[in-house]
């Protein structure tokens, strides 16, 4: 990662109001890769394959369109935004963490930013194999 640490131009639209979340989906082939040592997150980030923002004004931005998470069970952690880092830390974490546990992931990988209480969460959601 480059010296700027400010968080990347996709997450910034979710940054101002209070209320106001954003969903970010990409493939874990595009975030990471494997190595024997476990999986280590690509950087920067690549671009979104897609996204879906609402600012809490009771219209959500139709640009990027509406996100629906089918019914299942999955794996979610959660972290503190306070940069591009902090994206990449939680996202890498993430991955580590299934690894480390032999957790299987399938499907997109769901990066929701959410803020409130005047700062943004960032929480990862991924559908796991495993079955109630």
């Amino acid at each position: 990662m480059g010296p700027d640490k400010s968080p990347p131009a996709f997450a910034v639209p979710v940054l101002a109001r209070e209320g106001s979340e954003a969903v970010f989906i990409w493939t874990r082939e595009q975030l990471a890769s494997d190595s024997e040592d476990g999986p280590h997150l690509r950087s920067p980030l690549p671009q979104p394959l897609k996204a879906g923002i609402s600012d809490n004004s009771g219209a959500s931005t139709s640009q990027h369109g509406r996100i629906v998470l089918p019914a299942g069970t999955y794996l979610f952690c959660q972290g503190r935004l306070k940069d591009t880092e902090s994206i990449e830390q939680t996202l890498e974490w993430f991955f580590r963490e299934a690894w480390w546990t032999r957790t299987t992931c399938r499907g997109p990988v769901y990066l929701r930013l959410i803020r409130e209480d005047a700062k943004t969460a960032v929480q990862v959601i991924v559908e796991s194999s495993i079955k109630e």
